[in-house]
């Protein structure tokens, strides 16, 4: 079917009758050539531009479903279809939807608006993928002080939140290798102190750290097990210092009074 000859039928015809407003009939103004597609005229000159024309509602609804046939690709064309289709009805409205026309064109425009890298979600930028904006917002929070009413609120709404593995691992990635800066140690080892911990924390700290390499641990227990204390009460000197303090200094079976510790590093 050539459309595009049914297009300028259409046109041809509607420009034959020399319309005007206010002759009785509901008519709308139409861009013969559309905007999107280089055509000019402002609406409100219509009574002298030649891209303009009067249409009927029926006339400019078949326009614009002609111009979607002729330009199947065009975004736009498709979104001006819709909103015709989608309209609120009024006293000028003389045509009808069916309900197949109606499921075909929203399919249509779901799809190329909608869905994937075309959903209006993805045309925002979002500021944290600039380095500059970054530097902005982190700038503009500097100094902020949070309230413990906000902090509550925080805190409550991230109770129970489960996070994927795949954010997880994310998380990780990010954090590898990176040190936090001493005052963070500090800190977080401060509101730890004294800190006494559940039997299902206990627990569930001693699961996750299963089979997980702990360097720093390691370096801590050789450098301790290389050393020799000295026993005041039996006057031995023990190697190691977990050996030292589970049977010497004030477990040691000779104890009698005084606990004078003498500590030798073995090199």
């Amino acid at each position: 079917m050539d459309w595009k000859r049914v297009y300028d039928e259409l046109i041809s015809k509607s420009k034959s009758k020399n319309r005007k407003r206010g002759d009785g009939n509901y008519y709308e103004r139409h861009h013969i050539i559309p905007s999107c597609l280089g055509g000019k005229g402002n609406l409100s000159s219509i009574k002298s531009h030649p891209n303009l024309v009067y249409l009927t509602a029926r006339e400019h609804y078949i326009a614009h479903k002609l111009l979607h046939l002729i330009y199947p690709n065009n975004n736009k064309l498709l979104y001006a279809l819709w909103m015709m289709m989608t309209m609120s009805d009024n006293t000028g409205r003389d045509y009808k939807i069916s309900s197949k026309e109606y499921e075909r064109v929203k399919e249509e425009y779901i799809k190329k608006n909608m869905y994937g890298k075309n959903n209006p979600i993805h045309r925002i930028e979002n500021p944290m993928n600039n380095p500059e904006s970054r530097k902005k917002i982190s700038e503009a929070n500097k100094g902020r002080k949070v309230s413990n009413e906000t902090k509550e609120k925080i805190r409550k709404k991230a109770l129970g939140r489960k996070l994927s593995d795949e954010t997880k691992k994310k998380i990780s990635d990010n954090l590898s290798g990176k040190k936090k800066p001493k005052e963070v140690v500090e800190k977080v080892a401060k509101a730890n102190r004294g800190k006494k911990r559940t039997t299902e924390q206990i627990k569930a700290m001693s699961e996750i750290r299963k089979g997980v390499p702990a360097p720093h641990t390691s370096e801590t227990n050789k450098r301790m097990n290389s050393m020799v204390f000295h026993c005041s009460h039996c006057g031995r000197d023990i190697g190691g210092r977990a050996n030292f303090v589970r049977f010497h200094n004030d477990n040691c079976k000779k104890k009698a009074s005084g606990s004078g510790i003498k500590r030798i590093f073995v090199n």
